[in-house]
């Protein structure tokens, strides 16, 4: 019920005095009212990143990865796929061009958890970026 609360752009609970940051869906970073009418409007170019990202669990949690692609995409991210990945500790968001190094780390930020990471070769994603969330999520 919360994360129905959530993906409308309300806050997570009935009394947003009970929501851990007083009833915003956000860390405060990102203009909720922004949000919600770049998203409505289908306003992609707002969060300033390009390109698709892959998301894959490695929480061990069920249903993580799809709960993390959904907060994405409410905010204009373009996610190509969703899946299951390795078990991992903490969440990275993974780009190889280095020029991506920015548009990583507001990745990171939109999900509240997370490092930017530049790709080593380690990684094999189709895709402009490879979101892993972990346990930290």
């Amino acid at each position: 019920a919360m994360m129905k609360r959530v993906d409308a752009g309300e806050p997570p609970t009935v009394d947003a005095s009970d929501s851990a940051n007083n009833g915003g869906v956000t860390d405060g970073s990102i203009d909720p009212e922004v949000i919600a009418q770049n998203v409505l409007s289908g306003d992609e170019s707002s969060n300033g990143v390009t390109g698709s990202i892959v998301v894959r669990n490695g929480s061990g949690v069920s249903g993580v990865a799809a709960d993390a692609s959904s907060v994405l995409s409410n905010r204009g991210y373009d996610i190509s796929s969703v899946g299951d990945a390795d078990s991992y500790d903490y969440t990275i968001v993974v780009y190889d061009d280095s020029a991506n190094a920015s548009s990583a780390r507001a990745i990171a930020e939109s999900l509240g958890a997370g490092s930017a990471v530049q790709n080593d070769g380690t990684y094999l994603f189709d895709g402009d970026y490879l979101v892993i969330i972990g346990s930290d999520y």
